[in-house]
C-alpha cells in the first residue's frame, strides 16, 4: 500500500542517515589521530632542534664571559670605560616601532579573528612561531564547525604571508584537503584569499579577507555538501532543487 511504501522509504532514509553519520564520525576520529601524531612528531623535532642549538650557544656564552673577565683583570680602567659606555647605551631612548610594522602572519590572524575564527587565528600564530624559530613559507590549519552537536572538519587553510595567491598555493591546499578528507580548501595571504570546492576542483578569483566566510556561512556550506553527497542518484549541483555544490559559490562572493 502507499502507506507501507512511504514507511519503508522513511526507514531506508533513516538508515542511510545513520550510516552517513557513523562514517563521518569514524573519519573524524581518524583525522584527529593523524593530526595528534603529526603534532607529536613536530614537537619532538622542535625539541631536538632546540637541544642541538643550546649546546653551541652555551659554549659561546662561556667563551665571551672568559674574554670579559680577562679584559677586566688586565685593565680596570678599560672595565670602567665599558661600564660607562654601557650606561650611556641603556640611557638612550628606544625608538617607537614604525607604523605598519605588524607581521603579516598577525594580519592574517587578525582577519580570521574578525570573521569569527578566534581559535583558528590563535592556532595560526602558534604554528607559525613554533617552527623552531624559523619562519615557515606557509602554515596549514583546519577549520571545524559544530553540526548537530558534533564537530566536523570543514576546510583546510594554507596561509602564506606575503605570497601571491598563484595556482600552486591553492593546489597545495586542495591536495591537503583531499588527504584530510575535508570538502573545502582555502589559500590566503594577509590581504586576499582563494577558495575551492574539492569535489568539483573549482577555483575562485582572489577575494578580500573582509569577505572570508564566517563559521555560520561555512556551516551552511557543509550542510549543503552533506545533502548533495548523501542524495541518492542526484546529479552534481541538483540535489533538492537549488541546493548542492553548484550554488556553494554564492557563500563566498
Amino acid at each position: 500500500s502507499p502507506a507501507e511504501r512511504a514507511e519503508t522509504h522513511r526507514a531506508f532514509r533513516d538508515e542511510m542517515e545513520r550510516a552517513r553519520r557513523t562514517d563521518a564520525e569514524r573519519a573524524q576520529r581518524r583525522r584527529a589521530a593523524r593530526r595528534k601524531e603529526r603534532r607529536a612528531a613536530e614537537q619532538r623535532a622542535q625539541r631536538a632542534a632546540e637541544e642541538s642549538r643550546r649546546a653551541p650557544s652555551e659554549t659561546r656564552s662561556a667563551e665571551r664571559e672568559d674574554r670579559r673577565r680577562a679584559a677586566g683583570a688586565n685593565s680596570a680602567r678599560s672595565a670602567r670605560r665599558r661600564s660607562a659606555a654601557g650606561q650611556q647605551r641603556r640611557a638612550k631612548p628606544r625608538r617607537a616601532p614604525a607604523s605598519g610594522s605588524v607581521p603579516p602572519i598577525d594580519r592574517i590572524a587578525a582577519a580570521l579573528d574578525a570573521r569569527g575564527w578566534a581559535e583558528a587565528a590563535a592556532a595560526l600564530r602558534e604554528r607559525y612561531r613554533g617552527n623552531g624559530g624559523v619562519a615557515p613559507a606557509s602554515v596549514e590549519i583546519v577549520l571545524s564547525v559544530t553540526l548537530d552537536g558534533a564537530q566536523f572538519d570543514a576546510a583546510l587553510v594554507v596561509a602564506a604571508p606575503g605570497t601571491a595567491l598563484a595556482a600552486p598555493l591553492l593546489d597545495q591546499a586542495m591536495q591537503r584537503a583531499v588527504e584530510e578528507e575535508v570538502p573545502f580548501a582555502f589559500a590566503m595571504n594577509e590581504r586576499m584569499f582563494r577558495q575551492s570546492i574539492v569535489r568539483q576542483r573549482s577555483r575562485t578569483n582572489p577575494t578580500t579577507m573582509e569577505r572570508f566566510p564566517s563559521p555560520e556561512e561555512l556551516r551552511e556550506a557543509l550542510v549543503e555538501h552533506f545533502a548533495e553527497v548523501g542524495a541518492e542518484g542526484a546529479e552534481p549541483g541538483r540535489a533538492g532543487g537549488d541546493r548542492g555544490p553548484a550554488n556553494f559559490g554564492r557563500l563566498f562572493r
